[in-house]
């Protein structure tokens, strides 16, 4: 599925555990509910795409364009997202829990009751992000002062 053109495909519920799907375009997509566990979507075009309530543990997400994904209740936990265009996004009720956000572009994203346990966002673009009741600890980096 490398490199696939996939924009408006709906794979809601989909098993795609482990899938290398590096460079695919799936625009408008929608993956709600899917097992994305360890999936390779590096540098894929997932703008607007609905992952709502999707696994995407540990998937590697490096440069991936999510700009105005839905992502709700969707699990991230130790998904790497260094680099990734992530704007507009809507993560509400969603884990992050350890994620790699390093350098992305969060500007505008919605963190509402979002697990943000041990995640890294050091350096990443953090511009009007709404931050209500979020969780942290100790091992969360990157957080802008008073967060």
């Amino acid at each position: 599925m490398r490199n696939s053109w996939l924009n408006g495909v709906d794979l809601t519920g989909a098993n795609l555990t482990g899938a290398d799907m590096s460079g695919a375009r799936l625009v408008k997509a929608k993956l709600d509910k899917a097992n994305l566990t360890g999936v390779d979507l590096r540098q894929a075009d997932m703008r607007n795409t609905s992952l709502n309530g999707a696994n995407l543990t540990k998937a590697d997400l490096r440069q991936a364009n999510l700009h105005g994904a839905y992502l709700p209740k969707a699990n991230l936990n130790g998904a790497n997202l260094s680099g990734a265009i992530i704007r507009q996004v809507n993560f509400t009720g969603g884990n992050l829990n350890g994620a790699n956000l390093t350098g992305a572009n969060l500007s505008l994203a919605d963190f509402t009751e979002v697990d943000l346990r041990g995640a890294d966002l050091t350096g990443a673009s953090l511009v009007n992000v709404k931050w209500t009741g979020f969780k942290k600890d100790a091992n969360t980096k990157g957080l802008p002062p008073g967060r």
